[in-house]
């Protein structure tokens, strides 16, 4: 049997594409797949990203981006990739319909908040929710809080921010052992 690959995990690398201006491609993947946050690439297309379909893989190409306001209550695993991206757009970009999002591993809206904070941008945090307003962001330590989610999402910020350190960066063998090898691999290529 053929399986789809984790529409969450490619997330990661649709949202690197939307930081650095690049073009990421994901095999395996469609508009017509089972999985809910393969729609995480609609987020990136409001957002102003170039998205193209072919059978059985989904490209984004980097483009200047704008904030959004979105209910994100159907792709909730996407939030905090979401969240990174918005920090790298011209304009606040509202996040809501994630409520459930602070009974997960962790707090994914207070425990985001605090990190984005750290980062350099404001936060207004809502109990559906938050708000992200870039700032100048500045490189810093940031908490995982033994949530694999965060753990990838604040690693892409690094991929434009200098001085970014994960900590805890071991959690993400929960669903992606070999996420920072992979996202390595792709920078690489890229360059």
């Amino acid at each position: 049997y053929a399986a789809e690959l984790d529409a969450s995990a490619a997330g990661y690398f649709w949202a690197a594409a939307a930081i650095t201006g690049g073009k990421v491609s994901v095999a395996g993947l469609s508009s017509g797949s089972l999985q809910g946050d393969v729609a995480f690439v609609d987020a990136l297309a409001r957002m102003g990203c170039a998205i193209s379909h072919d059978h059985e893989e989904i490209s984004v190409t980097g483009r200047p981006l704008h904030g959004i306001d979105i209910d994100m209550n159907a792709i909730s695993d996407t939030v905090q990739t979401l969240a990174v991206v918005a920090l790298f757009a011209e304009g606040p970009t509202r996040i809501r319909g994630v409520a459930h999002n602070r009974h997960k591993e962790t707090d994914r809206i207070g425990d985001l908040a605090t990190e984005l904070r750290k980062l350099g941008a404001a936060i207004d945090e809502h109990d559906d929710g938050l708000t992200i307003h870039p700032g100048e962001l500045l490189g810093t330590s940031l908490a995982t809080y033994d949530d694999h989610r965060m753990a990838m999402s604040f690693a892409l910020v690094g991929l434009r921010v200098p001085g970014v350190a994960i900590q805890n960066p071991d959690c993400v063998a929960k669903t992606y052992p070999n996420f920072f090898r992979d996202l390595e691999l792709a920078v690489r290529e890229k360059n």
